[in-house]
């Protein structure tokens, strides 16, 4: 993984890791391991039904149809 954000970037740059926290890519040894080569993550809040919009609009829309 290390190679490509630096032939993008170039050595010297910074950049910030964006996964997708399964749980293989979390586990201990993969987060070591980014830790090691000082490798910065992306923080991502938990899944939660209340941070994901299409479940409010799905709970609004069944509102509606209730209604008429």
């Amino acid at each position: 993984m290390l190679p490509s954000p630096r032939d993008l970037f170039g050595a010297s740059s910074d950049f910030i890791f964006q996964q997708d926290g399964a749980t293989c890519h979390t586990d201990r040894v993969c987060t070591r391991r980014f830790q090691q080569h000082n490798v910065q993550l992306l923080t991502w809040p938990g899944n939660s039904p209340d941070l994901s919009p299409i479940e409010n609009l799905w709970s609004r829309l069944k509102r509606l149809m209730m209604l008429k």
